[in-house]
């Protein structure tokens, strides 16, 4: 037998037709709960891109450190290869030790920039604490003189406010219809007044309390010519390296072993490798040595800041073409250009 609906007999129609179907609207609390929920899960969403971002991110970092792992693997595999075999074990080194050479020159010239801008630093610092202890007297009397000034334009903004409010009140008849207007213009105008020195007031009870706490000392750092003198020094200081190398007939060697990462074969045999250990050795040694040579790096760097020119009024570096120093007695050749072929990484250890 097919499913009906069941019949509906007359008096139910009219009861269901005249019955009132009322149907509440959501009070306030629920909305909001609503919306929060909404908020919630926009955030949950956020949250969770965000997560998946940073997770690709590592899965990305972690292969690239895979590939440098996997790359210096090799090299040391091939590292290991070369010092197995007796002949290109002493090459390589040789070729360390005169790489080895070339960090002792940056070395010490950076340590010469550290000194030397400590020193400047000190002295600089605490001439500008000194200039600073003078002027804070007198800037501390007159931000003073300002907060005075301004806390009486403060009151007498309030007091006219007070005033123009009063005679507001008053005019309240309907014949004060025009004065009631032009009250209420002035004192628009005059509370914007008020908040503009209130605002002022503020600010100089700010920089007051900077300078009274001392939170306006900061040191900016060393001055230009500062740090152009200390360039010029290290300047100099490279050249008096650069030199007493070519003394030993190893500066062309230094420089090819640091610009290449095989041994070369001009190193020679095994004795010719031990031979030429021997004078890095002996290089090392020339390199190091301290006597008189402040005296030469204060008279090269004379010269270089006669003649040394700059690109612009605020660098701080000299131009490769007047970095060059000239010739002097006792140099067996031509100053190498030391800035021009960044010898010792001075490109990197020069004040900016």
């Amino acid at each position: 037998m097919p499913w009906s609906l069941p019949k509906l007999d007359a008096q139910w129609l009219r009861r269901l037709r005249g019955r009132r179907w009322a149907f509440s609207e959501p009070s306030l609390e629920e909305n909001e709960r609503v919306l929060q929920l909404f908020q919630n899960r926009a955030d949950i969403k956020r949250a969770y891109a965000e997560l998946q971002t940073e997770a690709y991110q590592a899965r990305d970092r972690v292969k690239q450190q895979e590939g440098v792992s996997r790359r210096l693997q090799e090299e040391l595999a091939a590292l290991e290869a070369r010092l197995a075999d007796p002949l290109q074990g002493q090459r390589m080194l040789v070729s360390y030790q005169l790489r080895d050479i070339w960090k002792t020159g940056a070395w010490r010239v950076a340590t010469l920039i550290g000194e030397l801008s400590a020193q400047h630093e000190d002295r600089e610092r605490r001439d500008y604490v000194a200039e600073f202890n003078r002027g804070l007297f007198g800037r501390q009397q007159q931000l003073q003189n300002e907060l005075t000034e301004a806390e009486q334009s403060v009151a007498e903004m309030r007091g006219r406010l007070l005033e123009l409010t009063r005679a507001r009140a008053r005019s309240n008849a309907w014949w004060h219809f025009f004065e009631r207007q032009r009250l209420d213009n002035e004192l628009a105008a005059q509370q914007i007044m008020a908040q503009s020195c209130q605002h002022h007031l503020q600010q100089v009870r700010g920089k007051l309390e900077q300078v009274t706490s001392g939170g306006g000392l900061q040191f900016p750092g060393l001055k230009l010519e500062s740090r152009r003198g200390i360039n010029i020094t290290a300047i100099a200081y490279a050249e008096v390296l650069a030199l007493r190398l070519a003394r030993t007939g190893l500066l062309d060697r230094v420089r090819e072993a640091c610009r290449r990462a095989e041994p070369l074969e001009s190193y020679g045999d095994i004795e010719g490798c031990q031979k030429l250990m021997s004078e890095i050795a002996v290089a090392r040694e020339v390199l190091v040595r301290s006597a008189a040579v402040a005296e030469e790096i204060r008279l090269r760097a004379l010269r270089l800041q006669a003649q040394a020119r700059y690109r612009s009024e605020q660098d701080a570096i000299p131009t490769e073409e007047s970095s060059q120093g000239p010739m002097q007695p006792g140099d067996v050749q031509q100053v190498p250009p030391v800035l021009r072929d960044d010898w010792w990484d001075l490109g990197n250890a020069l004040l900016r």
